[in-house]
């Protein structure tokens, strides 16, 4: 339902969304509370590429399932990571989509700053 929103409003999104800059991705929030982020790179391709909008929803900040979210890493900028909690101990695998990138397992929630989880993608084909 999300996508085809954001498919009927093309003009709105080029208009709020900021273009990402390798590593320093801003996000923009739009009038709802989401985020919305243009992508950037291949670390989660094939499911996210560069170019895709996708919307965040920043209220969604703790990881209760395996999904994608934008997270904050300082002044490196911000990057999509697939999250997955283990709940035998609460820590975090941080998964790029791209089999080429490096897993992070066992890294304590405390030191993940997610900044939201991804509710929707518009891809222009």
């Amino acid at each position: 339902m999300m996508n085809t929103q954001l498919a009927e409003r093309q003009e709105w999104t080029q208009a709020d969304t900021v273009a990402v800059l390798g590593t320093s991705m801003v996000p923009v929030m739009n009038d709802a509370g989401m985020i919305i982020v243009h992508a950037e790179g291949d670390s989660m391709e094939p499911h996210i590429r560069t170019g895709d909008v996708l919307v965040v929803d920043p209220t969604q900040t703790e990881p209760t399932r395996a999904a994608v979210y934008l997270l904050g890493y300082g002044e490196h900028g911000y990057k999509f990571n697939r999250i997955e909690r283990d709940p035998r101990d609460g820590t975090l695998t941080v998964r790029c989509d791209n089999k080429y990138y490096t897993d992070f397992e066992g890294v304590p929630r405390e030191n993940v700053n997610i900044v939201g989880r991804v509710v929707g993608t518009y891809r222009k084909e």
